[in-house]
């Protein structure tokens, strides 16, 4: 999309370019791209040690193979934290939603997709924020309230 533009612009046929430079904005390049993953991934890594339940949400990537089947899902990440951000955490959980639009939590992984639950949740659940913050409460034998505190600052 960037080269399209620029190509573009050097064509003087883009006007989104000469709209987006006369506006301020400089548009992205592929030399951002690492700039942009590593500072992803240190967000990551600060939220992580942050010693607080997290939950981060993220769309599925599809794996596919050379005939465009596809052959797994990943988190919707780019470069290698679609493998890495499933290993840093302990609970890795999809949601699915069935015809009649009902969600659902699916807690253990199969070929397809990395799932894994370390609290003894069961393999499926409503994908409901209080069924969870009961049953993860439940595991660490401690009040709801007491494990979801929320974080303040001093």
């Amino acid at each position: 999309m960037v080269k399209a533009l620029q190509e573009n612009a050097r064509l003087g046929t883009s006007q989104s370019l000469q709209k987006m430079t006369e506006s301020g904005i400089v548009p992205t390049t592929k030399s951002d791209y690492g700039s942009a993953m590593q500072l992803m991934e240190q967000l990551i890594y600060d939220l992580v040690g942050m010693e607080r339940n997290l939950i981060i949400l993220c769309h599925e990537y599809q794996l596919t193979n050379d005939s465009g089947s596809i052959v797994g899902y990943r988190p919707l990440l780019f470069g290698q934290l679609r493998e890495r951000l499933p290993a840093m955490f302990d609970e890795i959980w999809r949601m699915v939603m069935d015809n009649k639009g009902n969600r659902k939590i699916i807690t253990e992984g199969k070929v397809m997709f990395p799932a894994t639950t370390r609290l003894g949740l069961p393999k499926e659940l409503p994908a409901d924020y209080y069924v969870l913050r009961k049953h993860v409460a439940k595991h660490f034998e401690v009040s709801e309230d007491e494990l979801w505190k929320p974080i303040t600052t001093k």
